[in-house]
Order: structure tokens, then sequence, then C-alpha cells
């Protein structure tokens, strides 16, 4: 268990096979944490690929800025 005030977000990606060209990603939020894109579809496989890649990076993106909307920490502002 991780025990934080700030961490809102936590996006777990997990390798499906030892070459690692597949994956399983989780993610969960914070009930405070608006819902953000982009979704996971059924499967929360991924293939290791520029699309995946791309994905991440906006799920990453789009996580950070749901999170300062939080309202933790709107009460900061």
């Amino acid at each position: 268990c991780i025990a934080s005030q700030f961490l809102h977000v936590y996006l777990v990606i997990t390798p499906l096979d030892s070459d690692g060209t597949h994956f399983k990603v989780s993610v969960i939020h914070r009930d405070s944490v608006p819902s953000f894109g982009p979704n996971l579809n059924h499967s929360t496989s991924f293939q290791c690929d520029h699309i995946f890649k791309q994905w991440l990076l906006t799920k990453l993106i789009n996580a950070e800025m749901a999170s300062c909307r939080a309202s933790t920490f709107q009460k900061y502002q």
C-alpha cells in the first residue's frame, strides 16, 4: 500500500511475455480525480509499438492534467 496525499493516479504496466512485446495496463485514480482519456477498451493488453507509446504518453499527460483538477489540489490554487 502506498500512502500519499499527492499521488492521485496510478498507472501499472505489466509485461505479459519475456521478450517485452506485450503489456497489460491498469489505471486507478482517486474519486476526486475527474475521468480522463484515452479510455481503455475491453482489452487492456497492448503490443509495444508506436501506437501504444502514443496512447501511453497521452494517457499520462491527461492523468496529470486531471489530477490538477482534483478537489484536493483546487484548494491550493
